[in-house]
């Protein structure tokens, strides 16, 4: 994936979370990495993928290790389960 003035992401980890049975939010985490020497700061950047086009994301950094930074991306979504009335 692509972000800012041509500064390459690679998706590295996809997480589930588990929030329990009944729960009523839906979870999961996308953890990308970029170069040590090119950070980016917490905030909205816009990605694009050659399959998928473009779309914006907020992006957190996390870590920074062996000459990478680590970025997270976390989706959240409401189940049946909390959802009350029709959603349109």
């Amino acid at each position: 994936m692509l972000s800012g003035e041509g500064l390459e992401l690679r998706l590295e980890r996809v997480d589930e979370k588990s929030a329990g049975t009944g729960s009523a939010v839906c979870s999961f985490s996308l953890e990308f990495t970029g170069p040590a020497d090119r950070p980016l700061e917490q905030g909205s950047y816009m990605f694009r993928h050659e399959s998928m086009g473009e779309f914006t994301l907020f992006i957190v950094p996390v870590a920074q290790e062996s000459g990478l930074r680590w970025y997270q991306v976390v989706f959240s979504r409401l189940t049946q389960q909390g959802r009350q009335g029709p959603v349109p």
